[in-house]
């Protein structure tokens, strides 16, 4: 019934089809990838991606970093 050509011949059919899959995904994001960034270029919008960060500075006394500026109360902490 099972025999071992058979089931190999089954293990190379499964993972052409799979990695098929995985090739045909990165492709068609890399396309939307490429097609998002020639409309933005279009549309004059392609700019740096912003990221939404603040530096931070440790507290003098207890070595916590915060944000320069922001209330901080060192008796909690050790």
């Amino acid at each position: 019934m099972f025999s071992l050509p058979k089931l190999l011949t089954l293990a190379v059919i499964i993972a052409v089809v799979w990695y098929g899959f995985k090739l045909v995904g990165t492709l068609d994001k890399r396309r939307k990838e490429a097609e998002r960034r020639r409309a933005a270029a279009e549309d004059g919008t392609a700019t740096k991606p912003r990221i939404d960060a603040e530096d931070l500075v440790p507290c003098p006394k207890c070595g916590t970093y915060v944000t320069p500026g922001a209330e901080h109360d060192c008796a909690d902490r050790a």
